[in-house]
């Protein structure tokens, strides 16, 4: 999840609402039908109250409300359902907010609408909740008992900022608790709520939009969500998904006091740090990081922040300088000479088609140095004024994404090490985060590529956000890397997979066709036994064998089939096919691991048929050359030994004809009323009764068998043919011995 929402201009306030009216909600088209989603706050600080803010996230195409609004494919780029600013809710605002040891508890519709005819052709028609938003907590002490200056100025005085008032029927955010009375008022903001504001910023998706679908569906139980502290920091926050308590916390779970401490200690060892300043909140520590300062037109003043000289991020500059101009030596400016390196071609090519892309400014991509320590410290490309974030990846720079992009991950790699040089020397904000003399959270992101766990996209139907403490968060540890558990579908298929449980205390979910799939992130991975039923009521259940990564290889092989435990399976067919087929492997990507157990679709039924098989040595001189099915005159090629099947509801009263090399013909038929045929081998279930010719009349009622295999739907019935009559053999004479 991107740390800043790509903010388009709004529309003017009275363009915005002008068509919102009373009345009945008359959608364009039919509403598709979703769960609402939860959110959860708790506050587990003793001395402060909270006072949490929620806002949608700004985009050009709305894919959430195109779905929620089943827009035919046909029509996306008509209907795009486009989102300006920001619809904003601001819960508990008054008094004490959410107090200690408080909660809040909201529920979400996917959308709340706002016109009469919402068909998407025009911006704003409905507040999107789901597709991409973010919840930004103020904290005040709760001595005061009110919220602080900045939130109520936030409230009032922000420009531009309207109070919307929805169509009459249309549904609506719920505070079932923790909200005080009446209604909550929505707002529009053309712009979000600033870095220089007492809060600290957490993100979330709700929802998943399936896209091969015409119109597109959402999966209501997945939950996307982290909490930023790559920009900034200020409070300790931890995330969990609503109703899968197998997930544990992203986050931090400290005290505030104790986070505030952590903070002081850090500016205490790194004097003149820049701090986030506002003249209407005299008194708040709040840490930005280098790439938030570094991200910025320095060549201006900087009102949000304390004013320079910051002598620790001229350090690191100085300390860039030493390495890309002068040519220090040393391992570390080897590796920032290896980084600058792939930054300046990705500057190269982004000069070389800047007119082609339709760019417009390069204020930020000038080349010298502030502007290469601003792409570098946010490992971002340059692709600045050009309007789509996705141009010139710097995973695919030229001479960076061959094999797999092998040389763009080693200098990522380059890059991570960087992140953990002694004394902070690349980013002492990276210890600030991680260390654990100071804030010691290892599963947040530090910076925008950090390897450490930070975002979290498992199943779920809300998020659970704790502030000071892990207290009553369902599960107090910390959240372990995802896992995506992928599992064969074919919708053509007889036997399809139908629900799906992730740990014995989880939920039985429904299996959506089009997502075959989940992901997990379970803290006692080995103890967690995921389930999945079938609709011919088999069941499969297996562990996973080892927190990853796995092995490399996408494929099954002695190494990748062990990161899966089939033994929790009791059904036989089950656990064979889980044994012969599940894996788990890792994919290494250019900016993240990407690790999944394959497990295998489900057990379909035997054929029903009958394998028959004819005998026969292939050293044999006579042997079956013919065959007939349902005819006593074969008429079709066949080679002995060989085999071939013979349908059940064909198998009434045919006659199975075979013909060898010398023309003589072998006849049967299965004796349907003796199906399902014994475990052993059995004549008495083949009717050899047909045959005219006596000798091959007897070949067939000494020899021929039939027996079947398996049990259930897995019970496979068997015919076995003795191979033909052989000539007789002449006797060698032998000479006599005088």
């Amino acid at each position: 999840m991107q740390t800043f929402f790509a903010l388009t201009k709004a529309l003017p306030a009275a363009a915005l609402l002008a068509s919102t009216a009373l009345g009945a909600a008359t959608p364009a088209v039919a509403q598709a039908d979703y769960p609402r989603m939860t959110i959860v706050i708790y506050n587990n600080s003793p001395d402060y109250n909270i006072y949490p803010v929620l806002s949608t996230g700004a985009a050009t195409s709305g894919q959430w409300l195109q779905a929620y609004m089943e827009v035919p494919k046909k029509d996306l780029k008509t209907r795009t359902y486009e989102k300006v600013g920001q619809f904003r809710l601001y819960l508990a605002a008054k008094g004490n907010g959410i107090p200690p040891k408080g909660e809040l508890r909201l529920t979400l519709p996917v959308a709340t609408q706002l016109v009469k005819n919402a068909d998407g052709t025009k911006p704003n028609q409905l507040a999107d909740w789901w597709g991409g938003g973010r919840i930004e907590i103020f904290s005040a002490p709760a001595a005061d008992g009110k919220p602080p200056a900045a939130l109520l100025d936030a409230i009032n005085n922000r420009p531009g900022q309207t109070k919307v008032k929805p169509l009459k029927g249309a549904e609506l955010p719920d505070c079932v608790k923790g909200c005080g009375s009446g209604a909550l008022q929505i707002y529009h903001d053309p712009a979000g709520l600033g870095h220089n504001l007492p809060l600290q910023l957490t993100e979330y998706t709700l929802g998943a939009v399936n896209d091969k679908k015409d119109p597109m569906t959402i999966n209501p139980f997945n939950v996307d969500y982290d909490v930023s502290y790559v920009d900034s920091t200020f409070l300790p926050v931890a995330m969990e998904p609503f109703d899968n308590e197998q997930v544990g916390y992203v986050g931090m779970v400290s005290s505030i006091d104790d986070f505030n401490d952590a903070m002081d200690r850090f500016l205490t060892d790194y004097p003149g740090w820049p701090l986030f300043v506002n003249s209407k909140v005299p008194d708040f520590v709040k840490i930005p990081a280098p790439l938030n300062v570094f991200g910025r037109d320095l060549t201006n003043t900087q009102p949000d922040l304390s004013d320079p000289p910051w002598a620790p991020l001229d350090k690191l500059v100085d300390n860039y300088k030493e390495c890309v101009n002068r040519n220090k030596d040393g391992a570390f400016c080897d590796k920032v000479r290896e980084v600058q390196t792939m930054f300046k071609k990705n500057l190269g090519n982004y000069n070389q088609n800047f007119d082609k892309w339709n760019c417009k400014e390069k204020s930020r991509a000038s080349g010298d140095v502030m502007s290469m320590v601003g792409h570098i410290y946010g490992f971002t490309p340059f692709n600045d004024g050009c309007g789509d974030a996705k141009l010139n990846l710097l995973e695919n720079t030229a001479g960076y994404r061959d094999d797999n992009y092998k040389e763009f991950r080693r200098v990522k790699g380059l890059f991570d090490d960087l992140q953990l040089a002694p004394e902070g020397k690349f980013d002492p904000y990276v210890l600030l985060i991680h260390d654990k003399k100071y804030l010691n959270a290892p599963n947040v992101y530090a910076y925008s590529v950090d390897d450490a766990l930070g975002n979290m996209q498992v199943d779920g139907s809300g998020l659970i956000l704790a502030v000071g403490g892990a207290d009553r968060l369902p599960n107090p540890d910390p959240a372990t890397p995802p896992v995506h558990v992928s599992f064969g579908y074919d919708k053509g298929a007889k036997v399809k997979y139908t629900n799906y449980r992730i740990c014995n205390k989880g939920k039985k979910r429904d299996v959506n066709p089009d997502f075959a799939s989940f992901d997990i992130s379970v803290n006692n991975i080995k103890g967690c036994v995921l389930t999945l039923w079938d609709d011919n009521k088999r069941v499969y259940q297996f562990k996973i064998t080892q927190q990853p990564p796995f092995p490399e290889d996408p494929e099954y092989n002695d190494k990748t089939k062990k990161m899966v435990d089939c033994s929790p399976t009791k059904d036989a067919a089950a656990k064979l096919t889980c044994q012969q087929n599940a894996f788990g492997y890792t994919r290494v990507l250019p900016r993240e691991e990407i690790h999944t157990i394959s497990f295998p679709g489900p057990v379909q039924p035997a054929d029903k048929s009958f394998d028959i098989a004819v005998g026969g040595d292939p050293k044999d001189k006579n042997r079956i050359v013919k065959r007939g099915q349902c005819t006593d005159k074969p008429n079709s090629p066949f080679q002995s030994p060989g085999a071939f099947k013979l349908d059940f509801d064909k198998a009434k009263g045919c006659t199975i004809s075979l013909q060898d090399e010398t023309g003589r013909v072998y006849m049967f038929q299965v004796k349907m009323d003796k199906v399902p045929f014994p475990k052993q081998a059995s004549t008495d279930v083949i009717d050899c009764s047909m045959n005219t010719d006596a000798d091959a009349k007897k070949l067939c009622q000494t020899f021929a068998v039939g027996y079947s295999e398996g049990s259930g739907d897995q019970t496979v019935n068997k015919v076995i043919f003795p191979g033909p009559i052989q000539g007789a053999q002449k006797k060698k004479r032998t000479a006599a011995v005088n």
